[in-house]
């Protein structure tokens, strides 16, 4: 029995701290799962505890910054990112078209 109480708590704290946590924080944060996950890996690893507590909260951070800083840099360099321009697509009549204008009459 103590085995199978051992395994749970393990297990709740693997679902608990690995999987659910990452989602929380980075819907509350506003960080990726991913980039949430890696961060707590790499805050734990480089700072301990603290590291692991302070790793979202800075990632978000972080990624505000960065993200601000881009968007600056392209409003200030519009040279650098032309517009896209869609490739011109010719249009072809449906059926529903080519009947249309097999029914009306023509113009003379």
């Amino acid at each position: 029995m103590l085995i199978v109480a051992v395994f749970m708590v393990l297990l709740l704290g693997v679902v608990m701290g690995q999987i659910l946590a990452p989602r929380v924080f980075s819907s509350t944060v506003g960080v990726h799962p991913i980039v949430a996950i890696f961060a707590l890996f790499a805050g734990a690893e480089l700072f301990g505890l603290i590291g692991g507590f302070l790793a979202i909260p800075v990632a978000g951070v972080l990624q505000h910054v960065v993200v601000a800083f881009w968007h600056r840099w392209v409003q200030k360099h519009p040279e650098q990112f032309p517009q896209e321009e869609l490739p011109h697509q010719q249009s072809t009549p449906s059926p529903e078209q080519k009947v249309a204008q097999a029914d009306s009459p023509a113009l003379e």
